[in-house]
């Protein structure tokens, strides 16, 4: 490794050196609002790959796609709450996948998000994590990290607001009263968060979990998505000035921007690097020499 070496094929290059999470300048300049996050990726995925591409002229594409994942659940009982930006604003159905958490509460709200319960779903959780024995160990101790360190409790909606330094301290009030409409309707007209999730907030006090990027309680995984440009059928690269293929040399797996650079779920980028891989090897095994 760092050892410099001058490679010559006549069938053809596979560039499959990962992502570019490990590169601060990359991260910079193409996807800074994962900066400072948990960064998963391992050391090797510098960009150096990307790089050896875009040397020779190859264009990228998806640089700025990173995929972040955080889950409410377990306990389940958290997907009754409600996830607010900086200004007291609901941003998503809550039950949804753990990636797609993460993309709306970094890309669209700059990271900055509270998650919000009241006492009756904050005793349910709790019985949950302390009867429940096939919940993980891992998701079990968040889960109580949540309930007890990484949250803040009042007994009003305005204090709470306040204590998170909300913009307005009356819009989470006005948040959870359109909320518990839907909840008595058994519709989430905004988001359309299933009917079995759907439990007003009613009982004081009222909590916010910090469910924020940055946050030592709450780490925020993240991997790069982005990498060169392919052509789909074959993982041939694809010369940024005239879009044509650059003939014998391939990219795979992060290396190249590929099936989850635009919607992440977990394995997906481990089926995309095998799936890119063998395609690679098998055009290059039989178009060359």
């Amino acid at each position: 490794y760092g050892t410099e070496y001058v490679l010559e094929s006549e069938d053809g290059i596979i560039l499959a050196a990962g992502g570019f999470g490990r590169n601060e300048k990359m991260v910079e300049e193409y996807i800074p609002k994962y900066k400072g996050l948990f960064n998963v990726a391992p050391m090797g995925s510098d960009g150096s790959g990307i790089c050896l591409g875009t040397k020779i002229g190859a264009c990228t594409a998806m640089m700025q796609s990173g995929a972040s994942w955080k889950f409410l659940y377990p306990p389940f009982s958290f997907t009754k709450g409600i996830l607010v930006n900086q200004f007291g604003q609901r941003i998503c159905n809550e039950d949804v996948y753990g990636a797609r958490l993460g993309k709306v509460a970094i890309e669209d709200n700059k990271g900055l998000a509270w998650f919000i319960i009241d006492r009756r779903i904050y005793e349910e959780a709790m019985a949950e994590l302390q009867n429940d024995n096939d919940i993980p160990f891992a998701p079990k101790f968040q889960g109580y990290l949540n309930l007890y360190v990484n949250r803040y409790k009042r007994v009003s909606l305005v204090d709470l607001a306040q204590a998170c330094g909300f913009a307005s301290k009356h819009k989470l009030q006005e948040t959870i009263l359109r909320y518990n409409k839907f909840c008595s309707e058994g519709k989430d007209e905004d988001f359309g968060k299933a009917r079995e999730s759907l439990q007003p907030l009613l009982q004081s006090p009222f909590y916010a979990i910090n469910y924020c990027a940055k946050n030592k309680y709450w780490f925020t995984p993240w991997l790069t998505m982005g990498g060169l440009k392919v052509e789909e059928t074959t993982g041939l690269v694809i010369r940024g000035k005239d879009k044509s293929i650059i003939k014998r040399l391939y990219a795979a797996g992060r290396n190249a921007s590929g099936l989850p650079s635009k919607s992440y779920v977990s394995g997906l980028s481990i089926a995309d690097c095998v799936y890119s891989g063998r395609r690679a090897g098998r055009h290059a095994v039989l178009n060359g020499t």
